[in-house]
């Protein structure tokens, strides 16, 4: 595998696995979100008086404080955000059933409620004594979940965020340790094929740095030791050559007839593989 080839190879998993982080936090954040979502919708749906908790005790202190439901509307002033959406999304009724407030507006004729089938009337009581009722509109449960919709809304924008976020990371870490990174496996690769003058350009991080330049002095060793290897077996070969040419004279002209075979010429053969073998 070329060096071009390792590089991309690299940039493609690493961008992959920084994909593949990402969409687990995402997802796992979108889960969470929404199921703890649905969870507290759910469980509001069926116990409506924990939403309306605030504003109930409000409503009761009030009627404590003044005895009566005269200037309730006054409190509105008071109300955080949360308590006002609940205030004007539900009906105050008094003690008789007659609509006191209705949607954050006091009524100022006396005007009878008529409790439906699929209203939700929550009780005020004050010193174990019935004092009026809370009135919750039907569409305020719509409303809850399109106020839940909403609030996805924001998740998606920081994931959309995260995503360029994450992009940029990837291009920063393919230009400062990627890139380096494959070139060192690029010329690792040469060095085990036997090329062992290759080398590597030092650049990126400092650790990166500290591995580019142990990688070239290995390199360097590598080829040292090889050289050296080459120049052991060049002297080795010259050193043989003169007496292995004088015993294969000696030994052919013997053959030949133009020596005798007697101990002499023998002799002289022989002290040419002692040479021979000492020179080794």
């Amino acid at each position: 595998m070329s060096q071009t080839e390792t590089v991309r190879s690299i940039r493609n998993r690493l961008f992959t696995l920084l994909l593949r982080a990402f969409a687990t936090v995402v997802v796992i954040t979108l889960v969470i979100v929404l199921v703890s979502t649905l969870l507290t919708l759910t469980y509001q749906t069926q116990k409506p008086e924990r939403t309306q908790g605030p504003i109930l005790d409000r409503l009761e202190t009030y009627f404590l404080t003044h005895g009566n439901w005269e200037g309730v509307a006054s409190i509105q002033r008071e109300l955080s955000r949360f308590e006002l959406f609940q205030w004007k999304n539900s009906i105050l009724l008094d003690s008789k059933e007659n609509i006191i407030i209705e949607k954050g507006v006091q009524v100022e004729t006396i005007t009878p409620y008529i409790i439906a089938v699929e209203d939700t009337v929550i009780p005020l009581v004050v010193n174990d004594e019935t004092v009026g009722g809370l009135v919750i509109i039907p569409g305020i449960l719509s409303s809850r979940w399109l106020i839940a919709a909403s609030g996805l809304v924001p998740v998606f924008i920081v994931s959309f965020f995260l995503a360029i976020l994450t992009t940029l990371i990837g291009l920063f870490l393919t230009r400062r340790v990627v890139a380096p990174l494959a070139e060192v496996i690029a010329a690792a690769q040469e060095v085990t094929n036997g090329n062992f003058e290759t080398r590597v350009h030092v650049k990126g991080p400092d650790d990166l740095r500290v591995l580019i330049d142990s990688f070239n002095q290995m390199a360097t060793t590598l080829q040292r030791n090889e050289q050296e290897r080459r120049d052991m077996l060049a002297d080795v070969a010259h050193e043989l050559r003169t007496p292995l040419t004088v015993l294969r004279g000696r030994l052919e002209g013997i053959l030949d007839g133009i020596y005798e075979a007697n101990d002499k010429n023998l002799s002289t053969a022989l002290a040419s593989t002692s040479l021979t073998v000492f020179s080794a």
